[in-house]
């Protein structure tokens, strides 16, 4: 029995009352048809309009046999008036064609179909198909047909959905991509080849072949490259015109309307011997060791050109000077750093600076720029320079003091400077540790007060050496003043920044003064900063730091290194065209271990022409500047100055960052 069955069959009482009015009126057929529009569903209809005709002829039939008497037919037909009417046995004849099911329809059938279900509201529409997605078992669909409740406008739901698709559509890794990505993650050839694979199996292929990566380093080759068992040289003409080249594709020069302007490339240089390389099992022709190297390099600094009123225009600043992803090989040697080689190498690269062309470079709209080159030598550390300038260690190269004349600040303020030599900077990175030094030295001497120690002193001296190398070890966990095997002392630039970033803790370890230390560490922050500096303020700072040096130890002599800082500084930074933290030497010394990597991991072993060409071709990829600009760099941890360093700068707008995070050492 359906729904409209049940309707009818609990409406007996109401069917009596039918009859009992069709007593009087003898219209049973159309009172009963007038309830059942409202009562009946509309399926229904035809069948019980069949049953009433029936139960109207049996009425009629029933009233003529009680002569027409109320009382009498309601006593003789009781139990017919009270019975149950059963529509189920009801059979109703249907005529024309089956009816269809919804999906076999036309668009006009369905159209008519649905005619009174257009006629609801779209919200309760689509609240009632959601549930009946979820009760036939697709709720993937009703959580889209749900969706389609919010507030989005049709643009903005397909803009959402373009952004979807295009967060999963896969974009291939470019072979520059590709080979910065090479370079990030240390991977060799073979750890490539493995990774990209397994995206492949995952349906991930963003990487492209190796074969793309050797064709994109090949661009990073500058050409004549000579490549010898003992030394690889490429001519210093061919290495600055393919990095200004490589620089350039970097830059978008059309849109900044630079073509008509001449442009300057200030560059830094120099060299640095090390010993105690790996030897390996390779023959060599002639009186050659690899276990001795000499590297010398070149880091690209600023771009920049004059518009018609004389005013710099900076079109570019190298943002990492002090780190080797700009650091360019330039000749790799098996030599020992010596007087004869240092005076012979400076000498070369002097010729070479003086015989530089300028760089022609072709815009995309066909103009040609000019760029000339300026080359500074301050990559260099106080080894190298006293053996270029030929200036014993004890003296200072600048305006020819010694140990003894160097306690006297206002003679020496009146000696004249060999301005030849300012452009050797302030080797920055060899100020911390050389002032780092001076200071132990001090402490361990303070209680016998003497700049030289003979006899008993020195056990004295040795006492409180280690007094002081186990306080620091256990209060600031840093090793001090101790030999490494074949790689100098523990005393590195980060062991000095370490040791001046706790000024408070070091004095109290070393019984030095605490205002002294704090104001070395201010000189230091403020020479290693990278920022343009107020130079008269800064001079007056430092002369005043060596007045009180020699006023609280008059008996020690000052080193070398902390006279050129306390009297020379302020005339050096004056002399160069950037700030005197980007020519710091860190790139130089940083390059060494990177060096002992390479040679170890991205060479060939075969012969030493081959991996000292591999070598040095991996040192011209990694500091490629086009492939540089699209690896991803740490960032650095941000620099605290002290307020005495803040008030000698002169503005802040630098995106240099000079403190690298290698263990340099000299």
């Amino acid at each position: 029995m359906d729904v409209g069955e049940r309707e009818l069959e609990s409406h007996t009482i109401q069917l009596r009352q039918i009859f009992e009015k069709g007593i009087e009126r003898i219209k049973i057929k159309e009172t009963l048809n007038s309830i059942l529009c409202m009562k009946c569903m509309k399926q229904n209809k035809a069948r019980v309009m069949q049953y009433s005709r029936l139960y109207s002829l049996d009425f009629r039939r029933k009233w003529l046999a009680a002569k027409r008497t109320k009382s009498r037919f309601l006593d003789w037909n009781k139990t017919w008036l009270d019975r149950v009417i059963n529509f189920a046995c009801v059979k109703t004849k249907t005529t024309g064609r089956p009816k269809s099911e919804f999906q076999n329809l036309s668009y006009s059938g369905k159209f008519r179909r649905t005619e009174q279900l257009r006629k609801t509201e779209t919200s309760e529409l689509i609240f009632a198909t959601e549930l009946r997605l979820r009760s036939d078992g697709r709720p993937e669909a009703a959580k889209l047909l749900s969706r389609s409740r919010t507030v989005l406008s049709p643009n903005q739901e397909i803009k959402k959905n373009n952004q979807t698709t295009s967060k999963n559509a896969q974009s291939p890794l470019s072979s520059d991509q590709a080979l910065a990505l090479f370079l990030d993650a240390k991977l060799t050839k073979r750890s490539y080849q493995l990774l990209r694979n397994n995206a492949k199996e995952n349906n991930f292929d963003i990487y492209p072949s190796y074969n793309k990566i050797r064709e994109a380093k090949q661009l990073c080759y500058p050409e004549n490259i000579s490549a010898q068992e003992h030394s690889v040289v490429l001519p210093l003409q061919s290495l600055l015109d393919h990095t200004t080249c490589r620089l350039l594709s970097t830059l978008d020069l059309e849109n900044q309307h630079f073509e008509n302007l001449n442009f300057t490339l200030i560059t830094k240089w120099g060299m640095d011997g090390s010993s105690g390389q790996n030897e390996y099992k390779q023959a060599f022709e002639g009186n050659y060791s690899d276990s001795n190297l000499l590297l010398t390099c070149l880091v690209p600094l600023q771009l920049n050109t004059t518009n018609g009123q004389s005013a710099k225009i900076y079109v570019w600043q190298n943002p990492h000077p002090a780190s080797t992803v700009y650091c360019r090989p330039l000749k790799m040697q098996f030599l020992k750093e010596t007087i004869e080689i240092s005076k012979k190498e400076k000498s070369h690269m002097d010729q070479e600076i003086l015989n530089l062309s300028p760089t022609n470079f072709r815009l995309k709209n066909n103009s040609v720029i000019l760029v000339k080159h300026e080359l500074y030598m301050s990559m260099v550390d106080n080894k190298m320079i006293n053996s270029i300038t030929g200036t014993s260690s004890q003296k200072c190269y600048l305006c020819g003091a010694s140990p003894i004349e160097m306690n006297d600040i206002d003679a020496v303020l009146k000696r004249t400077v060999d301005k030849n030599h300012l452009s050797f900077g302030i080797t920055s990175l060899h100020a911390w540790i050389r002032s780092f030094e001076c200071i132990l030295k001090i402490s361990y001497r303070l209680q016998i007060q003497k700049w030289q120690a003979r006899g008993d002193d020195k056990n004295v001296i040795k006492q409180e050496k280690n007094r002081i190398q186990a306080a620091f070890r256990s209060r600031l966990g840093i090793i001090v003043d101790q030999t490494k095997q074949g790689a100098g002392t523990t005393n590195d630039g980060n062991t000095a920044r370490t040791f001046f970033q706790n000024y408070k803790v070091s004095a109290e370890i070393t019984n030095i003064d605490e205002n002294l230390i704090y104001r070395i560490y201010v000189i230091l922050q403020v020479i290693a900063s990278g920022f343009d500096i107020k130079i008269r303020e800064f001079k007056y700072y430092c002369i005043a730091t060596g007045r009180l040096f020699l006023h609280l130890y008059p008996w020690y002599r000052i080193p070398a290194s902390l006279h050129k800082i306390f009297i020379h500084s302020a005339e050096i930074i004056k002399s160069v065209p950037v700030p005197i933290g980007q020519l710091s030497e860190e790139a130089q010394e940083a390059r060494n271990k990177e060096y002992r990597r390479a040679r170890e991991q991205n060479s060939r072993k075969c012969n030493r022409v081959s991996t000292n060409r591999d070598v040095f071709n991996y040192l011209l990829v990694t500091s490629d500047p086009k492939i540089t600009s699209l690896r991803k760099h740490s960032t650095p941890k941000k620099k605290i100055f002290c307020p005495e360093a803040l008030n000698m700068f002169k503005s802040f707008k630098t995106t240099s960052s000079n403190h690298s995070s290698d263990d340099d050492s000299d």
